[in-house]
């Protein structure tokens, strides 16, 4: 690949960018627009083909917006900044051509003007997540370069759509199923990006592994989600899940925590709780200290019994307790601020701290602008639920109102997404079984397939299962098998993934969810009633990954309660009937034993 960089000193906005590259002629083909603060793992292929074939379909095309659903991301609570993000558009149903284009206000209706109707009877409202993505043909650079007051990829979506009739272009839309991307456009957004690294949405980018110099920085303990560096000293498994901790931090055994990042040398003891929050360098925490979604700057120390509410910032070298606590969206830093509102309470920072409150003016320009949003104030740690609606545009007599809430986004479910999930196993499980020196990788595989579509562990172990008993009957082209050919397709791909099974199956609760997987199973396709038991004694006996008192009590409690369970009752009686006698003759001689002893 060649890369060719371009700098430009009196370049202060997109802009200035695209009428300095048209001036040069460097941009003579399609290309792609992307915000230097976007990171994401989103395929961008489809996007660039759906946009060429629009082009194709339509000469008057000159971009297309990629945008992603505004799903947010599981566990992680809504900011206030995702309102910023959010667009709404008016389309063209059939073509996804954009009619409108708005930013989010308050209310929860619009108002289009009726002209829109005449030309385009179906309109869609879609409310998206937008990361400032556009896939550009030659023709954006000369629009930046003929309007000078186009500064902002918005600017130029508004002029487009304004003067449609005048310059004869239109805009389409994309939107990603697969994938994220996230634009860290504040403080905020980088909290999010940094619990969605550990969450592994974004896989390639891991926080393990360098992408630049393929360096291992920490070890991953995968059952837990937690990152670490060698030198750190914890117990993982009293922990908590979904942690990052760094070089020769110290962690004591009775600390809880969760969704936390902890930076070098840290030091945390006794029975502290810590959830969703920022630790950097050289931080001390004491005894029973309570910290819930804060940020503690470098060298900060906790003396015991601190408690921090949500939202508190603490600047570097910021000293607090012994006992205090500090309500919530407090700024806090260890020297005195130049300006000190007449009306700030004394903070009582404990008798051997030493802090001082940093506050915001409620009239600042910033903020001042942000109501324009619906928004008072935006403080780290306070997520109040997303805007999803659309803004009023005018009162006029020629517009038709439309209810949000009576309409369909268009947007895949649940049930779609879990069936695009399904798709993705079998895939890569498919690949593994065609080329064995996959196998090594396939777990990773999965692992970043279930973050991207945030499927539960349950339903990762269901699915995987599921595709385990096809996955040879699908890799070899052959459908319906039944009896001893369908025998010999499940135990080949059983015994083909053995490793992977144990790797999932590793407590009691994974072994009754693949029997009651089982179950389902037979319940759906009932070629697989007369394979139950050898299934049941592969995985048993074989395998070895089912215990046998999980296998008698689950039946003698009625398995998953499926029409077809007596069915597999009775095709299995004889099997956990001779379970039960083994169990009873290891009883004996386990009392045998005892007795001799």
């Amino acid at each position: 690949m060649k890369l060719m960089v371009v700098a430009s000193d009196s370049c202060s906005s997109l802009g200035d960018a695209m009428r300095d590259l048209y001036s040069k002629s460097l941009l003579k083909k399609d290309f792609i627009i992307l915000d230097g603060f976007v990171v994401g793992n989103a395929n961008l292929r489809e996007a660039v083909f759906m946009h060429k074939r629009a082009v194709k379909q339509d000469p008057t095309c000159i971009m297309t917006c990629v945008y992603r659903r505004p799903n947010g991301f599981s566990g992680i609570k809504p900011r206030s900044m995702d309102n910023i993000r959010i667009s709404h558009l008016a389309l063209n149903s059939t073509t996804l051509r954009i009619l409108k284009h708005f930013r989010p206000m308050n209310p929860s209706k619009l108002k289009l003007p009726t002209i829109l109707f005449a030309s385009n009877p179906k309109i869609r409202i879609w409310s998206v997540e937008d990361p400032h993505v556009s896939i550009c043909t030659e023709k954006v650079p000369m629009l930046y370069s003929d309007n000078f007051d186009y500064g902002t990829r918005d600017s130029l979506i508004q002029g487009v759509l304004e003067q449609e009739e005048l310059l004869n272009y239109s805009l389409r839309v994309h939107v990603t199923k697969i994938g994220h991307m996230l634009l860290v456009s504040s403080f905020r957004a980088f909290e999010e990006l940094s619990k969605c690294l550990a969450k592994r949405w974004f896989s390639p980018l891991v926080p393990e592994r360098s992408l630049s110099t393929r360096r291992i920085r920490y070890r991953y303990d995968e059952m837990h989600g937690n990152y670490y560096d060698e030198s750190a000293k914890f117990h993982s498994k009293v922990l908590g899940d979904e942690n990052v901790i760094d070089a020769g931090s110290e962690i004591d055994q009775r600390c809880k925590m969760k969704n936390t990042v902890v930076g070098k040398h840290c030091v945390i003891r006794g029975n502290v709780t810590i959830n969703d929050s920022f630790l950097m360098d050289n931080v001390t925490i004491g005894n029973g200290c309570i910290i819930d979604n804060c940020f503690l700057g470098s060298n900060v120390k906790l003396l015991p019994g601190v408690h921090l509410e949500p939202g508190v910032v603490l600047g570097p070298n910021t000293k607090l307790g012994p006992n205090v606590k500090v309500d919530r969206y407090k700024r806090l830093v260890c020297n005195p601020p130049e300006v000190v509102s007449q009306d700030l309470e004394p903070l009582m920072c404990g008798k051997d701290g030493r802090a001082f409150e940093v506050t915001v003016d409620d009239e600042t320009e910033e903020q001042t602008g942000l109501r324009a949003y619906g928004f008072q104030d935006l403080k780290w740690g306070e997520h109040p639920p997303v805007v999803n609606s659309l803004p009023i545009l005018s009162d006029s007599e020629d517009s038709v109102n439309v209810d949000m809430e009576n309409l369909d986004l268009g947007f895949s479910s649940d049930e779609e997404r879990e069936k695009e999930f399904e798709t993705e196993v079998m895939d890569s499980l498919l690949n593994a079984y065609r080329d064995e020196s996959r196998l090594g990788s396939v777990k990773l595989e999965l692992n970043s397939s279930r973050h991207a579509y945030n499927v539960s562990w349950e339903n990762v172990l269901r699915v995987i299962i599921k595709s385990l008993l096809h996955v040879v009957e699908k890799s070899e082209g052959k459908k319906n098998l039944t009896g001893d050919k369908l025998w010999q397709s499940v135990r080949k791909g059983l015994n083909h993934f053995q490793n992977l099974i144990s790797e999932y199956v590793t407590e009691i609760k994974h072994q009754i969810i693949v029997l009651n997987l089982l179950e389902s199973l037979v319940n759906e396709e009932e070629r697989f009633l007369v394979l139950i038991q050898l299934i049941f004694y592969h995985l048993n006996q074989e395998l070895e990954v089912i215990d046998d008192e999980v296998v008698i009590k689950w039946y003698n409690k009625g398995g998953h309660k499926t029409p077809k369970f007596s069915l597999i009752a009775e095709k299995i009686k004889k099997f956990v009937e001779w379970l039960e006698v083994a169990e009873e003759e290891e009883d004996e001689s386990d009392e045998d034993e005892d007795e001799d002893d």
